[in-house]
């Protein structure tokens, strides 16, 4: 036996050997109705994304995990939001928080040569540069030209 193939398309998959000379099946993976393959520590999905790290709440959900993008963005999932955003450039959002209406409270983007840019309800608030300079009170004028103070 290789694999049992459920009405629902959703599938085990196991592993056999013969030890004297009986048949040994062993679990190997789940595969769900849309063909993702759970080996119990990542699942593959549909569109090459790597989802890992998986920790499920008693719902059966997944509750923590990181999620690799086929665009080379990784994702960190705490308590089912999005907490961090490493991006192939190098560039992190870090300390992301969000409000009761699934909308982005606060985060902070770090770029590769370590200015920080502090974000606060979606709005660049504070940029905090490598040497220590703090720029703050940061918004448009009427020209819609950045104003700040530093």
């Amino acid at each position: 036996m290789q694999s049992v193939i459920n009405s629902d398309k959703t599938q085990y998959l196991f592993q056999t050997q013969t030890i004297n000379n009986q048949i040994k099946a062993t679990f190997k993976s789940y595969v769900d109705a849309n063909g993702n393959p759970l080996d119990g520590s990542q699942i593959t999905l549909s569109d090459g994304s790597l989802l890992k790290n998986i920790t499920w709440d008693a719902s059966g959900k997944a509750l923590n995990a990181t999620l690799q993008s086929v665009d080379g963005n990784i994702y960190t999932f705490t308590n089912k939001a999005v907490t961090s955003i490493k991006l192939p450039s190098g560039s992190t959002f870090q300390n992301i928080t969000w409000d009761a209406q699934g909308k982005q409270s606060s985060a902070t983007l770090t770029d590769p040569t370590n200015n920080q840019f502090n974000y606060v309800g979606g709005i660049l608030s504070t940029i905090k540069l490598s040497d220590g300079t703090l720029l703050q009170n940061i918004g448009l004028d009427s020209a819609g030209k950045v104003q700040m103070e530093y």
